[in-house]
């Protein structure tokens, strides 16, 4: 049976009709991963403005008049003994690694070889990622906000079972061939940096603060 012009017309604009939905979906599609691209850095923003006025920690003062830390999310991270770095003023508690090489560091942070380490004093350096895809949280558990950190905050790390509080003292943007920031120092302090701008790596957000307590860490 011979198909008629009008048969064949029907089944054209079908056809038009479900490529026309079908560009619909891609072209949504293409706009979702072009903006989810565009809009995914900047999502930490939010969620800190979101989140400013909560904090990561309390602390209080114990019967030998020592300062002790009640943290108040995330306990996993001391439960499981890993070394950690908090930064009340941002929102960040977060792994120190142990790595060979910035390569294999995807999210948390990293202390940096052959610097010193809070128990031995000297300059203990910990960087990170200001931003990072290839992180699960997508940014927020690296060094995004660290230039939100100023002089006089408060900065914990928790190493080895001890808990080391720094009072920040210096912050400054130095140039990427500035390794002196790494350098051995006398006082024990920490040095924490994090490339910037946030998408260029020409230079080094440096935040440094000295040691001025120590004590153990009492998770609630």
């Amino acid at each position: 049976m011979n198909r008629s012009r009008e048969d064949d017309t029907l089944e054209y604009v079908k056809l038009f009709r479900v490529l026309k939905f079908t560009n619909k979906i891609i072209f949504i599609l293409i706009l979702c991963i072009c903006f989810n691209i565009i809009a995914s850095p900047y999502i930490p923003e939010i969620t800190y403005a979101i989140n400013k006025s909560s904090t990561i920690m309390s602390t209080h003062t114990n019967e030998k008049g020592k300062v002790e830390i009640d943290l108040n999310v995330n306990n996993e991270l001391l439960e499981s003994k890993l070394n950690t770095i908090i930064i009340p003023s941002i929102n960040l508690e977060a792994e120190v690694k142990e790595l060979n090489t910035i390569d294999e560091l995807h999210d948390g942070t990293w202390r940096r070889p052959l610097t010193s380490t809070p128990d031995a004093g000297g300059n203990t350096v910990i960087i990170a990622h200001r931003y990072t895809r290839r992180s699960d949280m997508n940014g927020p558990n690296t060094f995004y906000h660290l230039p939100k950190v100023k002089v006089g905050e408060t900065v914990y790390v928790y190493y080895e079972g001890v808990n080391y509080t720094y009072e920040v003292y210096n912050v400054e943007v130095v140039s990427a061939d500035r390794v002196d920031i790494e350098d051995a120092t006398a006082d024990n302090i920490l040095t924490l940096y994090t490339c910037t701008p946030i998408w260029s790596a020409k230079d080094r957000h440096v935040v440094q603060a000295r040691l001025v307590n120590q004590s153990a860490i009492v998770a609630k």
